[in-house]
């Protein structure tokens, strides 16, 4: 059985509840959209997730009701930046950004 080809183009607008800089977070908003353009039976050859909106960390107004990233995490991202430029481009990553 052959899998039809993908339709040219598919979209999906993901919004986030509040913004992040948390990569985990962007990972899961991401495939929550593709969970929602993919259909069984297409064969997919190429896809890319656009995020649009983003601002510097200081210049987004918080909210009385949502949380932001918690210190561990930015922490923890901070981290992840560092040994990439150290180290080299992507030589830590999250396991669902594999190349």
């Amino acid at each position: 059985m052959r899998a039809t080809p993908c339709p040219s183009h598919a979209t999906q607008h993901v919004k986030l509840t509040i913004a992040t800089a948390d990569t985990s977070r962007l990972i899961r908003a991401a495939l929550r959209g593709l969970r929602r353009i993919c259909r069984p039976g297409f064969q997919y050859k190429k896809t890319g997730i656009l995020f649009l909106d983003l601002a510097p960390a200081a210049a987004v107004q918080g909210s009385l009701f949502l949380r932001p990233d918690p210190p561990e995490r930015v922490r923890l991202m901070a981290i992840v930046d560092q040994l990439n430029a150290r180290h080299g481009r992507d030589r830590v990553r999250f396991a669902a950004s594999r190349p």
